[in-house]
């Protein structure tokens, strides 16, 4: 997902605080996983429910609604070149490909037992 580019610190926020996807058989027996895409005009609040309108994220108060911003020790640099490289269309340039797509795969996923 782009949004780490501007913002690493996700990947470790989540890697902390999200089981890994084999702990859940162990603890419910035989899983299904499944993918949920998400969809481009996704109107939740959640952290990349703005994937593809990523102006979004410049927006406090969309920053405010998705708990992952609040535990960023830092979100200024990344805000700054996001907004920088939004402006001079560098990051439609580099994420082009994701524009033409009407729903994605970003790492969420629905676990249900039989």
């Amino acid at each position: 997902m782009w949004l780490t580019d501007y913002f690493p610190e996700l990947i470790a926020l989540d890697e902390a605080q999200m089981p890994r996807l084999e702990t859940y058989s162990r603890s419910l027996g035989p899983v299904i996983i499944e993918p949920v895409l998400i969809p481009h005009d996704c109107r939740d609040g959640f952290l990349y429910a703005w994937w593809r309108r990523p102006e979004a994220y410049l927006d406090e108060r969309i920053r405010r609604a998705s708990s992952s911003f609040w535990k960023l020790p830092s979100l200024g640099a990344g805000l700054t070149r996001l907004a920088a490289e939004l402006s001079s269309g560098v990051w439609h340039r580099k994420y082009a490909a994701i524009l033409e797509l009407d729903a994605i795969d970003l790492g969420y996923r629905l676990v249900r037992t039989n």
